[in-house]
């Protein structure tokens, strides 16, 4: 038997803001709120600036860190941006990318003068190839590059169509889907495949936690991603991400997928709605019927005209999960 997600999993958010920058929480009071609610990491990716956060980092729970990196065009409700995370794979990096200081705002400015950057401040573009750049030299500088909101951002085929090196997308965002804009179904991710681009897909809250906790407007906890890491250490989490043994998920979980070189098995939580997706048409799905308790087992046979194979789940409360694209040849 081939292993392609093993049941020994870690609760990862890898999109989170505080008062670093425009959330309403301190990193350690989010961190708490986190950890009570069995998160074992959190990245901690405030706007424009990076400040790590390994203080907060004990046994039982790795703060990762990043930033959010913002593009706009145009102002008003009818302004497009491009919004990316940077998520550093290991503890140790600490240069930004294409600083811009006049981008910093509000509660971040305090942060600047805590800046490692090298050369002369940048000058964004509303642009493919600007951001295109922006990956590049994240990639250098030893970053992970996440593709945020897409939808909430205005974007639409030809404003990421020519993007190149995305490492992560995001299906999911709680916060824009609490304000109106659906973030949580995998149209954009389709479109990545079927470009030939295989980014890992993601479930993040984008919390700024700035509502009670109990008001429908709090934005924490509703989307994450589950990450099968052989070691629970800083580099392990995020190398696991970057190696596509995680999934995105609002509730649903993948527990274990194997292959015995043939046929593909699944086991999961009680599932109303399973499917194996291929390119084009191809793929096999089972549903809930009747008085059926739920799906947790389901097996299928993948050809090579399938060239690849992903998972899309659904609960019987309609809430989702979506694996990476595993290629064909990984059965």
């Amino acid at each position: 038997m081939k292993i392609l997600l093993s049941d020994k999993q870690y609760k990862v958010n890898l999109h989170a803001h505080t008062n670093v920058s425009d959330g309403a929480r301190s990193p350690s009071a989010l961190k708490a709120y986190y950890k009570a609610h069995g998160y074992h990491a959190v990245a901690f990716t405030d706007h424009e600036i990076l400040v790590p956060h390994e203080d907060l980092t004990d046994s039982e729970f790795i703060a990762l860190h990043g930033y959010e990196y913002g593009i706009k065009d145009g102002a008003g409700a009818l302004r497009s941006y491009y919004h990316l995370n940077l998520i550093a794979r290991t503890p140790r990096i600490r240069t930004h990318v294409l600083f811009r200081p006049d981008a910093v705002k509000g509660n971040a400015v305090r942060y600047i003068p805590t800046v490692e950057y090298r050369g002369g401040y940048a000058e964004s573009a509303y642009s493919v190839e600007f951001v295109n750049r922006l990956i590049r030299e994240a990639h250098r500088e030893g970053y992970l590059v996440q593709y945020n909101h897409p939808n909430h951002s205005n974007q639409h085929y030809p404003q990421y169509a020519g993007l190149e090196g995305v490492d992560l997308l995001e299906v999911f965002n709680y916060s824009c889907t609490l304000r109106g804009r659906a973030e949580r179904d995998d149209r954009v991710f389709e479109d990545f495949l079927y470009l030939g681009k295989r980014p890992i897909p993601t479930g993040n809250d984008d919390c700024h936690a700035d509502a009670p906790e109990d008001d429908c407007r709090f934005d924490c906890g509703g989307a994450y991603n589950m990450v099968a890491a052989d070691s629970f250490t800083y580099e392990g989490i995020v190398e696991a991400i970057a190696g596509g043994s995680t999934y995105a998920t609002e509730a649903p979980r993948f527990l274990s997928i194997v292959s015995d070189g043939t046929r593909v098995t699944v086991k999961s939580s009680a599932l109303s709605y399973l499917r194996a997706e291929g390119a084009g048409k191809c793929g096999e799905t089972v549903r809930v019927r009747g008085g059926e308790r739920g799906i947790t087992e389901f097996s299928f046979a993948p050809t090579d005209e399938w060239q690849y194979f992903r998972l899309i789940a659904e609960d019987k409360n309609g809430r989702r999960a979506y694996s990476r694209a595993y290629d064909i040849s990984e059965i």
